[in-house]
This record gives C-alpha cells, sequence and structure tokens, in this order.
C-alpha cells in the first residue's frame, strides 16, 4: 500500500506521515480512547488514517520511545499498561515537581504573571463549561505548565516535561472519573489562589495535596479496569 500524499523528499514525506499517524493515535492513548493495556493493530489504524502498515509502524516505534506504546511478545503492539502502583509514583512524583513549581511561581508573583496565569486558569473554566473532555485535559495540562513557567526554573521545567506523556495519560484517565467537569476546575480554585497571593508554602501544599487525591481516584480507577479486564484483553 502506498501513503498519500505528495512531497519532493521521500524521506521527509515518510516522516511527515509517520509523525501524522503519532499524533493520531497519541492522542487517542492520551484522551483514554485507548485505555491501558489495550491492543494495537497496524492494519486498523492504516486503514483509518488511509496510510501504510509501515508507515504506522514507525508512528508505534516513536510512541513507545514516549512510555505510551509497546511491543508484547505474540501479540504485537499494545498501549502501555498503566497500573494502579504506577499511577501511586506518578502521583507522589507530579506532586514533589507541582509543588515546588507552585512555591517558586508563587515567590516570583507580578502583576504580568498573574495575568498570565488567570488566563490559563480562565481556559480551563471554560473548557470545564464546555464538556468538552479533549480540551479540558489540555487546558488542565496547560494551566500546569504555565505555572512551571511562571516559577521560571529551565531544570524543573525539563524534568516535568520528560513525564508529559504519561501525565498527559494520567491526568485524562483521572479527569474521566465521577468527577463533573467544573470540579475539576474547581480543584485548582484555591492553588491560582494562593500562587496569585505569593504564599509559596500554600501554594505548594495544595498542589501536592491535589496531586494526592488524584492519585487515589486514578489507582481506584486502574484496580477497577483491571478487575474488568482480568477476563480478556481489549482492543484499541
Amino acid at each position: 500500500m502506498r501513503d498519500k500524499g505528495s512531497v519532493s523528499s521521500l524521506g521527509v514525506e515518510r516522516r511527515s506521515l509517520a509523525d501524522r499517524a503519532a499524533d493520531a493515535i497519541r492522542e487517542r492513548i492520551v484522551t483514554g480512547v485507548c485505555a491501558p493495556g489495550s491492543r494495537i493493530t497496524e492494519q486498523q489504524f492504516a486503514e483509518e488514517l488511509g496510510l501504510s502498515r509501515g508507515t504506522i509502524r514507525t508512528a508505534l516505534r516513536e510512541l513507545s520511545h514516549e512510555g505510551l506504546t509497546e511491543v508484547r511478545p505474540y501479540s504485537g503492539w499494545s498501549v502501555v499498561t498503566l497500573t494502579a502502583e504506577d499511577a501511586a509514583e506518578l502521583a507522589a512524583l507530579r506532586g514533589a515537581l507541582e509543588g515546588l513549581a507552585a512555591r517558586l511561581a508563587a515567590e516570583a508573583m507580578t502583576e504580568e504573571a498573574a495575568a498570565v496565569l488567570d488566563g490559563a486558569y480562565d481556559a480551563l473554566k471554560r473548557a470545564a463549561a464546555d464538556g468538552d473532555h479533549k480540551v479540558l485535559v489540555a487546558s488542565d495540562l496547560a494551566l500546569h505548565k504555565t505555572i512551571f513557567q511562571l516559577a521560571g526554573n529551565s531544570r524543573l521545567t525539563a524534568h516535568y516535561l520528560s513525564i508529559e506523556p504519561a501525565l498527559r495519560m494520567y491526568v485524562a484517565l483521572a479527569d474521566r472519573g465521577d468527577n463533573a467537569p467544573q470540579d475539576i476546575a474547581d480543584w485548582h480554585d484555591g492553588l491560582v489562589a494562593a500562587i496569585r497571593a505569593g504564599d509559596g508554602e500554600r501554594a505548594e501544599a495544595i498542589a501536592k495535596a491535589n496531586a494526592r487525591a488524584t492519585g487515589a481516584e486514578l489507582q481506584a480507577i486502574l484496580s477497577a479496569s483491571a478487575a474488568r479486564q482480568a477476563g480478556g484483553e481489549a482492543g484499541c
């Protein structure tokens, strides 16, 4: 099968198409459409995206480097399995990083920074009002990335970005829990208020508490999901 599209360089074409495929599959994974542990069929995505299986395979390899996909012996590609233990570890790491970022952002707060923070939080509240899960997840993560930006510590931000793909899956699954979209936005109200007030100690405490709470909820979701899937492997 020949991939659709035409550019002057075959190498550039293949890379561009693989990137497009990776974007499409990544979106399904991090928004929870393709659940942790679900099987990925190259032929299915090749047909859906109008691309060759080789291009899809290249995309899946790229996503494996991001920690989102893996090859299982005798069964092919699948979304990585996110266990309750993984959620606990991510929650602890997320709390430490986001707690420090919140403290630093609060201590460096200015009127200009407050306006940037308000803009990111307003975007999250609009997403919650609209009820679009994909936009809600993106806005949730964007607010936290804004806090890291305002913290002004490039090494701290680099550590956070290194686990961003796993965190996107984490947040997407947690936000699919029993909480209403407005509740998710409201969770951030105290955090944003503490940062705006320049109260670094309170901002750090709230960030850590929020990470623990969402981590506990996600552990419960994953434990229940594991029990449901015990009888067989789901497809993507």
